[in-house]
């Protein structure tokens, strides 16, 4: 705001030099980039923007390579897509009843979900589901038209073969770069590795009953209630990022977990007071998150812990799901345009890096010459 100000001030060629002299300062301190995306007001296109037909509480998004995006209708049991080419919402499988009637593998057509809370793609063009009630990551095979159960049967804690491993109440999963899945276990407050190999084991966290937030090493570390988890899958890095409830305090706390296994807490909901309720957590392929939280879409650079709310064009509330589509360098969302709900909305941001124009010495000169 003071540089606008001086701008106003100064003639076209001393703004020039400014501006130059403003990019060295900001490249030598390294906030280029985060001036830049500060800076900027992102645009927002929307997909849909009435989904009450499609179910009152639209999370888990998970884009296809065809550009194709699901999604979950956790309360009704259901899962839909939204196809890219006829953009028309279709039913892919669940309950039209909304009645649960109990765990059921087998045709798209008959296969009954309870509570479905997250969505993901393999390398095969398989779509997994996080089915929170049955305790189970079960997966869509969209070429024979079946689903089956990954890993889980009952409630429990117990680390193994994939066929007996028992999860509590998994909310959300992501791959690293080698190829494991990461689960956030929630009610048993740990992060869960299911590896390409079928065996599941422990990274972080304790599944003890009186369990906090605590940073520390592996089963040193507790988790209160994990509920979101995005990976840094860059080569060389494969850092988890996890979201985690405080039971107490009710705030949410957002923890790094490196290679080692070291958890550390990034940023504290208790000291940032705007940053109160984040939902969901996905990562760029430079490394960055962006966060859907109740305010907006926040973005974290992970090597400089700036964090910020993103400007963009239409005023957006309560991101229920975020997620980032590499091909396209979009943002996909889900949530609603107002404080107090409302229609559900599906939506993309991009968050590619605009360059800049001249506008802004036009701006200046406009300034001037009004003033």
């Amino acid at each position: 705001e003071i540089l606008v100000e001086i701008a106003c001030l100064l003639k076209l060629e001393e703004l020039i030099t400014l501006r130059l002299v403003c990019r060295v300062l900001l490249k030598s301190a390294g906030l280029t980039s985060v001036m830049k995306d500060y800076l900027t007001t992102f645009k927002v296109e929307f997909l849909h923007e009435n989904l009450q037909d499609s179910g009152d509480s639209l999370t888990g998004l998970a884009v296809r390579k065809n550009g194709d995006v699901y999604w979950v209708d956790a309360t009704h049991h259901r899962i839909f897509k939204f196809c890219i080419k006829t953009w028309k919402t279709l039913l892919v499988t669940g309950e039209r009843d909304y009645k649960h009637t109990g765990l059921q593998n087998g045709p798209l057509e008959q296969a009954t979900f309870r509570n479905p809370n997250a969505l993901i793609f393999d390398k095969d063009d398989n779509l997994l589901v996080v089915d929170y009630r049955h305790h189970q990551i079960r997966k869509i095979n969209f070429k024979t038209g079946m689903v089956e159960s990954l890993v889980g049967s009952d409630s429990g804690y117990l680390n193994g073969k994939r066929e007996t491993a028992l999860l509590n109440g998994p909310e959300s999963f992501c791959w690293d770069s080698n190829g494991n899945l990461i689960i956030a276990d929630n009610g048993n407050g740990c992060i869960r590795q299911l590896s390409n190999n079928g065996v599941v084991s422990t990274i972080a966290g304790n599944p003890g009953k009186d369990r906090t937030h605590l940073d520390g090493k592996g089963q040193h570390a507790e988790f209160s209630l994990p509920h979101s988890i995005t990976c840094d899958s860059r080569k060389g890095s494969n850092r988890l990022y996890i979201l985690d409830t405080v039971r107490i305090a009710k705030k949410k706390s957002l923890c790094q977990i490196n290679t080692s296994g070291n958890v550390k807490t990034v940023v504290n909901g208790n000291s940032h007071p705007d940053f109160c309720w984040p939902y969901d957590v996905t990562c760029d392929d430079k490394g960055n998150l962006y966060i859907g939280e109740s305010t907006g879409v926040w973005k974290y650079y992970t090597e400089t812990g700036d964090l910020f709310r993103l400007r963009t064009s239409v005023q957006i509330y309560s991101i229920y799901s975020i997620v980032y589509f590499p091909p396209k360098k979009k943002i996909y969302l889900s949530g609603t345009k107002t404080r107090d709900g409302g229609a559900y909305f599906l939506m993309t941001i991009d968050v590619s890096h605009y360059k800049r124009n001249e506008e802004r010495l036009d701006f200046g000169k406009k300034r001037e010459d009004d003033r």
